[in-house]
């Protein structure tokens, strides 16, 4: 497989790892009162100096990205081939994807299958602002485009693991669970994967027709309308590449033009507008 021969695994972390620190709020507020027992802050130290990102209460349980991350890495590492992908937003919120590179697949039905290649993905969240749920979720990567693909299934939200900020989030069994769950979306994939054949078979006759198809998933969804001309410039690249043009080249380009988007809309709010945007399509195939 062609892929981009990036940054060690290790040196993509590395950005999420820095310090972060739980202490005690009146040091540096004393003259303020907290409300709901939040007594406490917690302190991400940047490059740029320390940043407070959140108030908690003394029993919040401050578990750093790499206590996190380093165990699943390691435990998947023993049996797949790993890459990764991390978002990073205001030292705050994070979100890391590992890519499985050995069970890589073709998407069936498109004119060069081969050079249409996706690999199962699973998303670690985790967030020091109290923001976002440590939590899991499992879907596909689509290597041409480097954009991801969510599972157009509901049914895959019991692939889903969510934990509270408890010292049970970074125990042994909160591990085992989440590992089992992995082992079984990668075995699942192929049969997952399948859920895309409905857009892959419904062709679309003309670019004309294609306009008109994501103006109205624009407007039946939440999909940002200032993004309509990123997805015209993704479809045309995907139409470049020789594909027959079909509603998983519109998803796609559609997936592409909303998370390549500069914005400062975070992922798991992107998320909800893709399973939007291809619940809408497999309703139109």
């Amino acid at each position: 497989m062609n892929m981009k021969k990036n940054k060690s695994v290790l040196e993509k972390l590395e950005k999420i790892f820095f310090k972060v620190t739980k202490e005690d709020a009146s040091d540096y507020a004393k003259k303020l009162k907290f409300a709901n027992n939040r007594t406490h802050f917690i302190i991400a130290h940047t490059p740029e100096g320390p940043l407070v990102v959140n108030s908690c209460s003394k029993d919040y349980e401050l578990i750093p990205n790499k206590e996190l991350v380093m165990p699943v890495l390691r435990r998947l590492e023993e049996s797949y081939s790993v890459d990764v992908k991390v978002r990073m937003y205001n030292y705050a919120k994070f979100y890391i994807d590992y890519l499985i590179l050995d069970h890589a697949m073709n998407v069936l039905g498109m004119s060069k299958p081969k050079k249409d290649m996706i690999l199962p993905r699973i998303r670690q969240n985790n967030s020091y602002d109290g923001y976002l749920k440590y939590s899991y979720q499992f879907g596909f990567y689509r290597v041409i485009c480097e954009n991801g693909a969510t599972i157009p299934l509901e049914g895959t939200k019991t692939f889903n693991n969510k934990f509270l900020h408890t010292p049970a989030a970074g125990n042994d069994s909160a591990l085992n669970e989440t590992l089992g769950a992995m082992d079984e979306f990668i075995n699942s994939a192929p049969q997952l994967i399948k859920r895309y054949d409905p857009l892959i078979k419904a062709r679309v006759k003309s670019v004309e027709e294609a306009g008109k198809i994501i103006k109205t998933t624009i407007e039946e969804t939440d999909f940002p309308q200032r993004q309509t001309e990123q997805v015209f410039a993704a479809l045309q690249q995907e139409v470049s590449r020789g594909y027959d043009l079909n509603l998983w080249l519109i998803y796609n380009a559609m997936n592409s033009a909303l998370y390549n988007a500069e914005t400062k809309q975070v992922d798991h709010k992107r998320d909800k507008v893709d399973l939007e945007v291809i619940t809408h399509l497999l309703q139109a195939a």
